[in-house]
């Protein structure tokens, strides 16, 4: 599968084969998560939300509570995404490899995604480590102003009447939005692809997600360079300086992502190692490019890429 001709300027940012051993390459892909439906973020069976104690913006260090995504929620639901679209490329995935405690890894989601698996016999254990990085992702507002308890019930299918309550669940309501950035390490351009495709197919975050929980990802802007550049916190508070507090309560997304694009041009003209920032018509370019890419073909050549880097490692230990 040959390099698309929009990621030729692009390529000295990839490695050519998914090895283990990594580079200071990184790709960043910072993306706005807006809240379309009632959402539930905890770790716990309960009524509480995963809550944490932030300063209110760069400039600000006034603590204020945020509702807090962990990020291995993200990385769940992303991960299972993918892994989907590998299915529906290779019937034969179904029956090799399964999360959590059965992973081959031999498929291209397991080099990227890491994984620890027990084979029988083996002296030891083998691993990989994750070259996708996810980070928290915090509301630009306070706790107080955005978080609704929600009273539930079920009615009855005989009399057609709703008996008590069941229970009330504190749930972030629709249009809050969750700044956010998901780097990766090392990877190849077809990794990139394969993740983009991942998240803009990934649309159900968070505890009740068969039937709510709802969230559009807008990828903002996409960012290689020698390390990381900016945290999904950073950028929280860095929109909380630049829009009024008044105002967040009715900003729409374009908004934020305007000003989440000028933050950014502003912070790595401050970084000290090399970057390159893909921002408006040249990210639409790459995002057309995943959107055309055949997944089937894609997913075929990322296997021949394990194998090529499996049989590299084994000379190497040799």
């Amino acid at each position: 599968m040959e390099l698309p001709e929009t990621l030729m300027k692009y390529e000295k940012w990839f490695v050519s084969l998914p090895m283990p051993t990594t580079k200071n390459l990184y790709a960043q892909i910072l993306l706005l998560r807006e809240i379309h439906d009632y959402s539930i973020f905890r770790t716990e069976a309960g009524a509480e939300l995963n809550t944490v104690l932030t300063p209110k913006s760069l400039a600000n260090s006034e603590r204020i509570k945020r509702v807090v995504a962990l990020g291995r929620k993200f990385k769940a639901v992303e991960r299972r995404v993918g892994r989907d679209i590998i299915r529906s490329a290779r019937p034969d995935f179904e029956e090799r490899c399964h999360l959590p405690d059965r992973l081959c890894l031999t498929c291209p989601d397991d080099w990227l995604h890491g994984g620890i698996s027990t084979i029988r016999g083996a002296e030891r254990e083998l691993a990989l480590h994750s070259r996708t990085l996810y980070e928290s992702a915090f509301t630009l507002r306070d706790v107080e102003d955005i978080v609704e308890l929600i009273t539930m019930n079920a009615i009855s299918e005989v009399t057609g009447t709703t008996g008590v309550s069941l229970t009330s669940q504190f749930m972030l309501p629709p249009a809050i939005y969750l700044p956010n950035v998901v780097s990766l390490h090392s990877v190849t351009w077809k990794e990139l692809l394969y993740m983009l495709a991942a998240l803009v197919r990934s649309s159900r975050y968070g505890a009740r997600s068969a039937v709510q929980a709802t969230v559009k990802n807008h990828i903002c802007t996409l960012i290689f360079g020698e390390g990381c550049t900016v945290t999904s916190l950073e950028l929280t508070l860095a929109l909380c300086d630049r829009i009024k507090e008044d105002e967040l309560s009715r900003i729409d997304a374009s908004l934020l992502l305007k000003n989440m694009n000028e933050y950014i041009d502003s912070a790595v003209k401050k970084l000290w190692f090399k970057t390159e920032t893909v921002q408006g018509e040249e990210l639409t370019k790459i995002l057309e490019v995943e959107k055309k890419t055949h997944m089937k073909e894609l997913i075929d050549s990322m296997y021949d890429d394990v194998n090529k880097a499996q049989q590299r490692v084994a000379s190497l230990s040799s």
